[in-house]
């Protein structure tokens, strides 16, 4: 449950960050955007039903920061997690070039369902390509930053262990 707890709370500072600072990063519709690289790091390091629960809540906050229709966010964030959770079940370790490809394929997925969602389809080609490029080679970065932020969690607050007698 915790794992989903970080999950939640980083995604939300990534949205207070995605919405002011990264404003000034912007190249056209192309920009940093590390919230579907956290989606695929929540389905590489939290299983089901935790991991599931940590993205809904994930897609909640971040259709508070959209004006897209209700519930596009969470179907696509759910359904990249998912991809992430069925290849995963099929891969023993996943490389690094494997990770950035695969943040590379969910993002190109999530950004398709966004887009047509919201009425934007003509963006896919080539702005949603590019954004999805973009986020699979930044993604190293990111999850060097996710897995610090869950091991400094996990020193903040100690697993309650059961003590045997």
């Amino acid at each position: 449950m915790r794992n989903a707890l970080v999950v939640i709370l980083t995604g939300y500072l990534l949205m207070l960050v995605e919405t002011t600072i990264e404003s000034l990063f912007w190249i056209g519709p192309v920009r940093p955007d590390g919230l579907i690289v956290l989606v695929v790091w929540c389905g590489l390091t939290t299983p089901l039903p935790n991991g599931l629960a940590a993205i809904l809540g994930l897609g909640l906050f971040a259709e508070a920061f959209s004006a897209a229709s209700r519930g596009l966010y969470i179907f696509s964030f759910a359904a990249g997690y998912l991809m992430v959770r069925y290849i995963l079940s099929h891969v023993i370790t996943p490389y690094l070039w494997q990770r950035m490809l695969l943040v590379t394929v969910v993002s190109m997925i999530c950004l398709t369902i966004l887009l047509v969602g919201t009425g934007g389809a003509d963006l896919v080609w080539p702005w949603g390509a590019l954004q999805a490029i973009l986020n699979g080679i930044l993604s190293p970065a990111f999850f060097f930053v996710f897995d610090k932020i869950k091991a400094y969690s996990d020193r903040l607050v100690p697993i309650n262990r059961k003590r045997g007698g």
